[in-house]
Parts: C-alpha cells; structure tokens; sequence
C-alpha cells in the first residue's frame, strides 16, 4: 500500500516538473513543425490525373457469339481453336503493365527525355536493346513508369477500371492517361485481329482435308462467326476498354503531393516526441542527483 502511494507520489511529481518545460515543450514543436512545413515547399508539386474505364461492349458481343452457336465451341477446341475466349479485365490490366507494352509505349510516344530529362542518348540505347544489344535503361524505365508514375485500380464490384497518372504538370499527365488507353485498345484490337486472321487461315486448311460433311457444316459455321469477329473488331475503337470518364487536367493549384498539412503535422509530432525524451532525460538526471545525495 505504501509503496503503491509512494508511485503515485513519484508519478505526481514527475509530471509536475515535465509541466515546467511545457514552453519549451510546445516552442520546440512549433519549430519542428515550421522547418518540416518549409521543407514541404521544396519537392516539386505533382497531380494526380485519372480516367474511368469499363469493359467495352466487343467483348460481351464475343461472349455472346462464342455461346450462340452452342456445341461447335468443342469442335472448335478439337481443331486448335478457342471460340468466344473473352480477354478478361485482369488480362487486360496485366497487359498494361507489361514490360512488353509500356516499353512499346514510352517508345512510341518519345517519353524517355521526360522521364529522364539529364540522360543523353537514351532512345538510341533504348533502341539498341529492342536489337538484341544489353541495355538496362529500358527495363528501368518500365519499372519506374509502372510504379511511381502509373497506378490502376479495378473495382470488382462495379467492373470499373481507374487508371491514374501522377506526374509534375496535369496536362502532360492528362495526355498520357488518354493515350494509354488509346494505346491499349489499339494494340490488343490488333492482337485479335491477328489472332483471328490465323484461325480463319487454320480453318480454311482443315476444309481441304476434311472430308466429313458434318464437320465441314461446322467448320464453315465457325469460319463465318470468325469472319464477323473480325469485322465486329475492325470497327471498335474502344476495343478492351471503353472510356466512361476521360482524363482532365486538374487546377494548378490542385496538387496532390507533397500535403503540407501531413509535413507539418509530421514535424509537430516529431518535435513533441524529441523534445519530451530530452526533457524526461533532464528530469530523470534531477531525481537520480537528488537520491544519490
């Protein structure tokens, strides 16, 4: 009991005399508070641009084509053919972040002397390595454009797809976000269209040599819906991905790093943190004297 009523006493006093630095206390937390909050002012302010995105309606017409015609599908299958396979949306997000497409893409649309604006001769190595020669400068760029630069969400719920672009100025950010997915349709529409255009050749060999009336019906069916995908793919534009809200650059003044608020309010705790182990360090000094004695 006693020793309980002596802790409470020590306790008392040790926050009575934390409370006489309490000026020195909250100075020294304004202060950390100030130097984190100018520190703020030095990063260069970068905003965050965003496109809405849905699945487009090809690929619901190719699901629905691929179901029509019912059990051909399996004959489809039997001579090497995958009818009314839907790219899905995680394939489509997985495409995007591709080493193969983003490499294509900074390429195409010149972007490494934005990445890297102090490298020389970057696209020459770029280039280079597209030939067969060694070169790191590509990989690095694609990894950094993937992770500091481009982010996706994709929200399973309501199938919706948000690709955001984080850079310095909103409306080069603005321009990369709508080319990326003009980009990606493009290229994945050209994909299928190659893809089709083989099946249809492979379908018009297996005629030759099948002799089978019925299978012939059936390859001829299959040969007819292939044709129509072609014809369905030739003329979206918005081939995976349909655009719901295309991107906008924001107000100047609408950043979105770095948030000064979270600086200083970083720094405050930071210096309230700091300054109270100096000061419990004074006062534990102050009471070991006084008990030495």
């Amino acid at each position: 009991m006693i020793q309980a009523q002596n802790d409470q006493i020590d306790l008392y006093l040790f926050f009575q005399n934390l409370w006489k630095f309490k000026k020195k206390l909250v100075l020294s937390s304004i202060l950390s508070a100030l130097i984190c909050g100018i520190i703020s002012l030095i990063p260069t302010p970068k905003y965050s641009i965003s496109t809405v995105l849905t699945p487009s309606d090809y690929s619901k017409m190719i699901s629905q084509s691929g179901s029509s015609f019912g059990g051909m599908s399996g004959i489809g299958n039997l001579v090497g053919l995958n009818i009314g396979d839907e790219s899905n949306v995680a394939e489509t997000i997985e495409t995007i972040q591709s080493f193969y497409f983003l490499s294509k893409f900074i390429i195409d649309n010149e972007l490494m002397h934005i990445l890297y604006p102090n490298s020389d001769g970057v696209i020459d190595k770029i280039k280079g390595y597209l030939k067969g020669d060694e070169d790191v400068t590509l990989w690095e760029a694609h990894k950094f454009f993937n992770k500091e630069v481009m982010s996706i969400n994709y929200d399973r719920t309501t199938n919706i797809v948000t690709i955001s672009i984080l850079w310095e100025d909103p409306n080069v950010a603005t321009e990369w976000a709508n080319q990326l997915v003009n980009s990606l349709n493009l290229f994945l529409k050209t994909k299928e269209l190659d893809r089709l255009e083989r099946n249809n050749n492979y379908l018009s060999e297996k005629l030759i040599v099948v002799n089978s009336q019925d299978i012939r019906s059936a390859l001829i069916e299959i040969l007819k819906i292939q044709t129509r995908q072609s014809m369905l793919a030739v003329g979206y534009d918005n081939f995976a991905l349909k655009v719901i809200d295309p991107a906008h650059p924001s107000p100047i003044d609408q950043y979105t790093s770095p948030n000064h608020i979270l600086f200083i309010i970083f720094g405050f705790i930071i210096g309230l943190a700091g300054s109270s182990l100096w000061v419990i360090r004074i006062i534990l000094d102050e009471e070991n004297d006084t008990y030495g004695k």
